[in-house]
């Protein structure tokens, strides 16, 4: 009989974690969309702003009258010396104070709010941190851009299942801590299937046994022993896996985006994002 409760019991963990990823999948177009549709522009307008008129501008002063974004009535600007807090991000948990000729953009989604940091160039969204830096000419990210700076000691230590996903995953995750490192060094990548067309990870440090939740993902994940870099839906994969449909005349699903992540104090950061079928 316990046998029986028990199974009930992962099944049922099974399919909420299964109905979680099914959530968070047909969330993150909306989150992606967000991201450039509102808040990119508003970095954008606040940097120009600043660099014309050597101050930030002022949501009084009709500064942003022909700004045309779509957040206005919901957006503030912190400005150099001020207090900040929101407890919805690691980074700002605990009150800080913003350094004098740095800023952070506050703006309101409905239950939570996303923000740019200039202090590291960093915007807070729904699908995590992204690294927008001063936009130059664009070209495509590559593994030699984020070597890597471990070299693995040959030990492999046990893993730390300190959440309740590390503890469902915990065979996958412990056979995985035994092998040798196939990512970043002295790391490796843990994959799992989370239902159709969806995918997870853990990244684990063999030398220190912390496991890093990833991230879901549709088509494949591209990463090496030599870099910190990690690509979600590479593009060669993209146009592989749609390869019947381009051929047909039709076009790549708006949520099939290729993402670069780098891997750095155990914490994967968003640094840039591109279309597959745009680099065809």
């Amino acid at each position: 009989m316990k046998k029986i409760f028990l199974i009930i019991a992962l099944i049922f963990i099974a399919g909420i974690f299964a109905l979680n990823e099914y959530l968070l999948y047909k969330q993150r177009p909306k989150d992606l969309a967000f991201v450039e549709e509102v808040t990119k522009p508003a970095v954008r307008f606040v940097r120009k702003f600043y660099k014309e008129n050597n101050r930030l501008p002022d949501m009084d002063k009709h500064d942003f009258a022909e700004s045309g974004l779509k957040c206005l009535g919901a957006m503030g600007i912190y400005k150099g010396g001020d207090k900040f807090q929101d407890k919805n991000y690691k980074d700002f948990a605990k009150e800080i104070y913003i350094p004098e000729n740095q800023y952070i953009i506050w703006i309101w989604r409905g239950e939570w709010a996303e923000l740019y940091y200039s202090a590291n160039s960093t915007i807070y969204s729904n699908i995590g941190k992204i690294y927008f830096p001063e936009e130059t000419e664009e070209r495509e990210i590559t593994m030699e851009d984020f070597p890597t700076r471990f070299v693995w000691n040959g030990k492999n230590v046990e893993p730390v299942l300190d959440t309740e996903m590390k503890q469902n995953y915990k065979t996958l995750i412990t056979q995985a801590a035994c092998l040798p490192p196939d990512f970043n060094g002295k790391y490796k990548i843990a994959q799992f299937g989370a239902g159709t067309m969806a995918h997870g990870f853990f990244i684990i440090n063999l030398e220190s046994g912390v496991v890093t939740e990833g991230f879901t993902f549709e088509i494949a994940l591209d990463y090496s022993v030599d870099s910190e870099l990690i690509i979600r839906n590479p593009k060669d994969a993209v146009l592989d896996c749609w390869k019947d449909e381009l051929e047909a005349g039709e076009k790549i699903p708006e949520w099939c985006i290729t993402e670069y992540y780098r891997f750095e104090n155990e914490e994967l950061k968003m640094i840039g994002q591109s279309k597959p079928e745009e680099e065809k």
